[in-house]
């Protein structure tokens, strides 16, 4: 996997599913004030299995968005223009 040149944000959220949504739209709304720019993808990242929620006070979830840098390309998968992950790229989430 090749990725060029970007900034990546993150932000961490402790919670229900439903409220996920409104973390992703402030974190985008962040990187829009600071950057002026959308981010490419945003992927989440889950730290937590559902055996453990209870114990550890409900699922914790990782939230990363990308911007590319200016005059940068997408650059994800292989030079050719494939994209084929990698084993260990299956436990991100792409949601953008």
């Amino acid at each position: 996997m090749v990725w060029e040149a970007a900034t990546l944000y993150s932000k961490y959220y402790r919670g229900p599913f439903k409220g996920l949504k409104q973390e992703i739209s402030e974190l985008i709304a962040y990187i829009q004030t600071k950057e002026k720019k959308e981010p490419t993808r945003v992927y989440t990242w889950e730290t937590n299995c559902p055996k453990c929620w209870e114990r550890e006070g409900g699922p914790t979830t990782v939230i990363f968005a990308r911007v590319l840098r200016n005059g940068e390309s997408e650059g994800i998968g292989e030079k050719d223009g494939s994209d084929e992950r990698e084993p260990h790229c299956v436990l991100w989430a792409v949601l953008w």
